[in-house]
C-alpha cells in the first residue's frame, strides 16, 4: 500500500540537477532510501512514477530548525512535472535502520526530560 511522504509546496528547476521540491514534511522518514521510485500524485489528476533522492541543504537562517534543511530532487522530471499540490507517495517501505531507531530513542528520552 502506499504511504504519504509528503506534499509539495514548490518546485524549482535546478540545471543539471532535475528539479528539487520544498515540502510540508515534517520530520525524516526512517523508511525512506535514496533512490527509491515513488508515486506522484499531480493536482490535474494524471499519476508519475519516478525515482527520488532525499538531499541536506545548507542552513542559512539561524531559526531554521533541523526539519527545515530537507529537500527531494526528482533528475529526470522538471518542475512542470511536479506542481505545487503534487503528492508524493512513498511505494516501497525499508525496515528501520539502527541509527535511525536510536535517533527515535534519544528523541523520545530528551522529550522525556523536558516535561
Amino acid at each position: 500500500m502506499a504511504k504519504l511522504l509528503f506534499t509539495v509546496l514548490e518546485s524549482f528547476n535546478i540545471s543539471g540537477r532535475g528539479v528539487s521540491v520544498i515540502t510540508d514534511l515534517t520530520r525524516p522518514e526512517p523508511t525512506f532510501r535514496n533512490g527509491d521510485e515513488v508515486e506522484l500524485r499531480l493536482p490535474d489528476g494524471r499519476v508519475i512514477k519516478a525515482a527520488c533522492c532525499q538531499e541536506i541543504v545548507r542552513k542559512t537562517d539561524p531559526t531554521a530548525t533541523y526539519y527545515d534543511n530537507y529537500s527531494f530532487a526528482f533528475m529526470k522530471l522538471s518542475k512542470t512535472d511536479v506542481p505545487k499540490g503534487t503528492q508524493v507517495f512513498q511505494l516501497k517501505e525499508h525496515p528501520k535502520s539502527k541509527s535511525d531507531r536510536l535517533h527515535e530513542d534519544n528523541s523520545s528520552e530528551k522529550q522525556r526530560n523536558s516535561a
